[in-house]
């Protein structure tokens, strides 16, 4: 395991994973990172974040504009450290490479989906996509499934976000429910489970 530090203005994030492609990709403004489900899973757990003071380090986290539109208590954990990552990574570019003429694109990947994110010149995220399969549902959208369709059994997930910076996100399920021989597909507005 090596430890990678991402430096984004007054704010450190440090994520513990071994990634050596994270390295390499922060000087190209186009790229592809793959995340295994293993290294994702251990970022999640021991990843945390910190502002430098004069006196002691003081935990925090800072959470973007995206994450507070995108995240609630029905995003899947899976997908938290995806999008947590994605809004640093326009800052940490421009950090590390110089202002862009253009918007930028950022792709990132693992075994269950991937997230495509595009940046404007200031760093910015201005839009994303993401697509996730077969991750596991958080709690309330779990038991709203089992409440609206019981006895049906969770076969399949699909979790879909398309995110367009001043729009309303769009955050929704596909999931494929089986019960005896018959199936069932059905589709879920995240934040219409309360």
């Amino acid at each position: 395991m090596r430890k990678i530090l991402l430096v984004l203005f007054t704010t450190t994030i440090a994520l513990t994973t071994n990634a050596q492609e994270m390295i390499a990709a922060v000087s190209n403004p186009s790229y592809e990172i793959k995340i295994s489900d293993k290294m994702m899973q251990d970022a999640i757990e021991k990843a945390t974040y910190e502002i430098k003071t004069n006196s002691s380090n003081v935990e925090t986290k800072r959470i973007s504009k995206f994450e507070r539109e995108i995240q609630n208590k029905n995003t899947p954990s899976y997908t938290k450290y995806f999008e947590n990552l994605a809004s640093k990574m326009g800052e940490r570019t421009i950090a590390k490479k110089g202002i862009p003429d253009e918007p930028f694109h950022l792709k990132l990947k693992s075994d269950k989906g991937h997230m495509k994110i595009t940046y404007d010149t200031d760093g910015a995220l201005i839009h994303a996509k993401e697509r996730f399969s077969n991750i596991a549902l958080p709690k309330d959208v779990r038991k709203f499934i089992y409440q609206k369709y019981k006895g049906w059994l969770i076969t399949s997930t699909l979790y879909e976000v398309e995110y367009n910076q001043g729009e309303s996100p769009i955050l929704e399920y596909a999931i494929l429910l089986q019960k005896d021989n018959q199936m069932k597909n059905i589709r879920i507005d995240a934040n219409a489970i309360k």
